[in-house]
């Protein structure tokens, strides 16, 4: 799930050589939705009182999960119990083709690829 792209493209966590574009990102989803593409999308988090990234626009039409990814590592070399949260983006058309058993296979992953993590979702 690494990275919440906005998170680390803009701020002073800057993790990657070149950043992403929020408003050509908006764009290209625009256009997967409009060709009916069905796709997910990792994108923003947060990690105690920290968010990294606003949440994407609602005319995309994606429901947004929160994955609960556990302790956070960096937290916990500063001293810190910090949890980590990253958003998942489902798009509509993913979510079309079948939700409810999607939602359950994207939880299942994630919490075998996590081990104790949880899925939650924030609708």
């Amino acid at each position: 799930m690494d990275p919440p792209y906005e998170g680390t493209t803009v701020g002073t966590d800057k993790r990657y050589f070149q950043g992403l574009d929020r408003n050509r990102l908006i764009t290209v989803l625009n256009d997967l939705n409009r060709r009916n593409v069905p796709f997910l999308l990792s994108y923003d988090g947060r990690c105690g009182d920290k968010t990294y990234g606003e949440e994407l626009p609602a005319h995309l039409h994606m429901t947004r999960l929160e994955l609960v990814a556990g302790r956070s590592s960096q937290a916990t070399l500063s001293g810190r119990d910090d949890v980590t949260v990253e958003s998942l983006y489902v798009s509509e058309n993913f979510e079309r083709a079948n939700k409810q058993r999607a939602l359950s296979v994207i939880c299942t992953v994630w919490q075998s690829l996590q081990g104790s993590g949880r899925c939650k979702d924030s609708l």
